[in-house]
């Protein structure tokens, strides 16, 4: 039992939704897994292929969406660098749109369908490319 990841999807949303599959949050799916839910959120690159591995999804898709903490402060994602605080963690900032859109498509059970986007962590960027409406 495990969900697909979706386009776009960051990495710690796919572990949470992963996760709640069993009834476990993101970090708990993570410890069982042996990894620190940390080193997901960081990007690692092993973490990255154990969850691929174990989740039986491409490497690929996971790590091109995930944001990859290069230094103290400093993070990449898209070939673009970030600071720590142009990124926009500590609060969940969501479009509408998309949320519906995800509920409404799926085989897996409505609870695990929505799932977070990575652009959704940039600060900088406050509207959804795909419907042009502000992330709330």
């Amino acid at each position: 039992m495990t969900v697909a990841i979706r386009d776009g999807e960051s990495a710690m949303s796919f572990c949470s939704r992963a996760g709640q599959i069993f009834g476990r949050t993101a970090r708990d799916f993570c410890l069982d897994m042996g990894l620190p839910f940390q080193a997901v959120v960081d990007g690692d690159q092993g973490a990255l292929q154990k969850i691929a591995a174990r989740c039986r999804v491409d490497l690929q898709c996971l790590t091109k969406a995930s944001i990859v903490k290069v230094g103290e402060r400093r993070y990449h994602f898209c070939g673009q660098d970030f600071v720590r605080d142009s990124l926009a963690r500590s609060t969940m900032r969501v479009c509408p749109h998309c949320l519906v859109e995800d509920l409404n498509v799926g085989d897996v059970p409505e609870d695990v369908r929505p799932y977070g986007r990575t652009l959704w962590q940039v600060g900088p960027i406050r509207t959804c490319p795909r419907h042009n409406v502000a992330l709330v």
